[in-house]
């Protein structure tokens, strides 16, 4: 073998073990961290037994000890705009509790909502007390007569899965305004604007929960009030179907809800 042949067999057999040990291995790769919350709930209770109700916090493989906002939402299956909030306690290994006593019959629902490193999720669990089956006579005749046009505008309401809808809780009007077409991905600009007495409701904290109807997508975003009094934000949805979006608003006494449907392509 001559001696240029075997220097440039030396040269291109060093090209490649460089060229090997310098790509990078898919496999090798760690991958994201992600923020998950084990929600810890009874399947079913006696009314007015004590439940301990529990959020257990992982980020990637550890424990969260210094979870930003860690709450419990729980409301009976048709007044979700009635819903209690409670802020749960750490007791410890990434764990957060609160007790609770269902005071009658009927389902329930509870929801954690967790921040914690810059994400935000929120599980839902479903809870059976007593006998929600055992319905209360006059209460069923009650919904039975309820035949007057403020009815039918309310039932219009809950069936109406618009876009752009207006809602009102008592002298508190709200309106959300978001693109008729919603595409997967796609970042979209939402707003709210509120109205108290036919007046435009300032200086009010809104956020919008939106949780999409199967899949385990679940949003909280704080909206910013704009000089015309409309408050602003941006949503990405990651799926397709339906989502579920409320609207949160909050100023001094006042606490209002607004629930809607929106639709995903």
């Amino acid at each position: 073998m001559t001696k240029p042949f075997i220097l440039l067999f030396t040269f291109l057999l060093l090209a490649a073990c460089g060229q090997d040990n310098s790509s990078p291995n898919a496999e090798d790769s760690e991958p994201l961290a992600t923020l998950a919350v084990d929600l810890q709930a009874p399947e079913s209770l006696e009314v007015n037994e004590k439940a301990t109700l529990q959020a257990i916090v992982t980020y990637g493989n550890e424990e969260v000890e210094n979870a930003e906002e860690v709450e419990f939402e729980v409301w009976m299956d048709g007044e979700k705009g009635d819903s209690e909030m409670i802020k749960a306690s750490h007791i410890g290994d990434g764990v957060y509790e609160i007790e609770y006593t269902f005071d009658s019959d009927g389902i329930y629902f509870v929801q954690s909502h967790v921040t914690a490193e810059g994400l935000h999720t929120m599980p839902k669990a479903e809870i059976t007390v007593g006998q929600p089956d055992v319905v209360n006579d006059t209460d069923k005749n009650k919904e039975t007569e309820q035949h007057d046009d403020g009815d039918r505008e309310e039932d219009d309401d809950q069936n109406d899965s618009n876009h752009s809808d207006h809602h009102h809780h008592g002298n508190v009007s709200i309106h959300l305004d978001i693109p008729e077409k919603l595409e997967a991905h796609d970042t979209q600009k939402v707003s709210v604007q509120l109205e108290q007495d036919r007046e435009s409701l300032t200086e009010s904290n809104v956020s919008l929960e939106i949780s999409h109807k199967t899949e385990d997508d679940g949003l909280w975003i704080d909206l910013e009030e704009s000089p015309n009094g409309q408050y602003k934000g941006e949503v990405t949805f990651n799926y397709t179907g339906e989502y579920m979006i409320i609207i949160h608003v909050k100023k001094d006494d006042l606490h209002e809800h607004k629930e809607l449907t929106v639709t995903v392509e």
